[in-house]
């Protein structure tokens, strides 16, 4: 019994260092990588942004990062706030729980005004869509 709660008591500290990071869910990577397409490219109000690396909006970050171009570069038929796929939808909820401190209610034109606020700044937006992620 000592012996367990010294070799522990010696380990606990460090066991994180020594196990693997937990794997993030698609989502988070989403967010994670929106977060840093917004750090790289910069903030944009009104507009969804992403063309040719100019400046993106909270959902154009999500658009980009998940589809590799920007909104205006999909097809002629794609409409954000109709796309369906799961792990969009799922960044989405994600970044309107972190709004909301709830997560379950949706809209995403809460995303759209949020981020167009006047006072609005590009470390805010790249918060919150991190805090989204944990």
């Amino acid at each position: 019994m000592i012996i367990r709660e010294l070799v522990f008591g010696f380990l606990a500290p460090v066991l994180p260092l020594l196990l693997p990071a937990p794997k993030l869910k698609p989502e988070q990577e989403l967010l994670l990588k929106a977060a840093d397409i917004i750090d790289r490219q910069g903030l944009t109000k009104g507009t969804y942004g992403g063309r040719n690396g100019s400046p993106v909006c909270l959902v154009g970050s999500l658009v980009v990062a998940r589809y590799g171009r920007c909104s205006l570069e999909m097809p002629a038929n794609y409409c954000v706030d109709d796309d369906l796929d799961p792990i969009f939808v799922a960044a989405v909820h994600r970044a309107i729980g972190a709004l909301m401190g709830r997560s379950s209610l949706y809209s995403i034109v809460l995303c759209f005004h949020w981020n167009d606020a006047g006072i609005r700044t590009k470390d805010e937006v790249v918060g919150l869509l991190r805090k989204a992620a944990e």
